[in-house]
């Protein structure tokens, strides 16, 4: 395993210091075929994929028949928008995984709260956390994302994952907004604003920044959204996600911003 572990790490930093699209292309394409040798030889569960971390995003949780990883990286282009690549492994049950890959579909429109999409037309985004939930001892799993959108936009998401004996479907109605049930929250904002989506394990709930434009006539164009200094949360309850408004964060580094790893900083100039 050693030998993918150091193949695929000398891969992603040679993607994060690639000099033209084409490059940088090439070496995404390279990185997902090598990726699913890997994961086919093993290396989801074994000890030498924490060389990786850092590197990209390899978030796991559970335990036994309710373990799963997701792998996720992006390529940034020089006209700003981006590529991804990514699987889920799911377990297999008896100590394996299955292998799940994501195809980043550029026609996939999915960015609604009201969207799904099967693992093949996947809307791309780097998932930097999996959370495990019950209801009724039936588990559901939510992905906390990042979309380096484009030149005017970046999106949080928090994205339910459907998973039926190793098929996935991301978005599933299990979150209940301002408009009732919908499939997906997805904060989308201006470019240069730095927004807060993380769970808060003691509290069982997602903390996430309240988004307002900059100005009331700028209302519904979102590239002048950004926090506002209040916080809403996501709270486990029944089976569901129910949003709570305006509430009290107690830590004040909340506001910190999530660190990607290298390839997922934005290039200025």
């Amino acid at each position: 395993m050693d030998g993918w572990a150091a193949l695929l790490k000398s891969g992603h930093e040679r993607l994060a210091g690639a000099s033209s699209d084409e490059e940088r292309l090439a070496l995404h394409d390279s990185l997902i075929g090598w990726w699913s040798e890997a994961l086919d030889a093993g290396l989801g569960r074994a000890p030498e994929l924490a060389v990786l971390e850092g590197t990209l995003a390899l978030p796991e949780v559970g335990r036994g028949a309710e373990w799963i990883r997701v792998i996720s990286w992006n390529v940034e282009l020089t006209d700003r928008t981006q590529r991804y690549g990514g699987f889920i492994l799911p377990s297999d049950g008896n100590g394996g995984y299955d292998v799940v890959p994501l195809a980043h579909d550029l026609r996939a429109d999915a960015w609604t709260n009201m969207g799904r999409c099967e693992a093949d037309h996947w809307p791309g985004a780097i998932y930097y956390d999996v959370l495990l939930t019950h209801h009724r001892k039936s588990p559901t799993y939510t992905l906390l994302g990042w979309d380096g959108g484009d030149a005017l936009v970046t999106r949080k998401v928090v994205e339910p994952l459907w998973l039926r004996r190793g098929r996935v479907r991301f978005g599933h109605r299990v979150i209940i907004g301002e408009d009732g049930l919908v499939n997906r929250l997805v904060l989308e904002y201006a470019d240069d604003a730095v927004v807060t989506v993380r769970y808060e394990e003691q509290r069982d709930r997602i903390v996430l920044d309240h988004l307002s434009p900059t100005a009331p006539h700028l209302k519904g164009s979102t590239a002048f959204y950004g926090p506002d200094m209040t916080y809403d949360a996501l709270v486990w309850s029944k089976g569901n996600w129910v949003l709570q408004p305006n509430v009290d964060v107690a830590a004040p580094n909340i506001r910190g911003p999530y660190n990607p790893p290298p390839q997922l900083r934005r290039r200025r100039g």
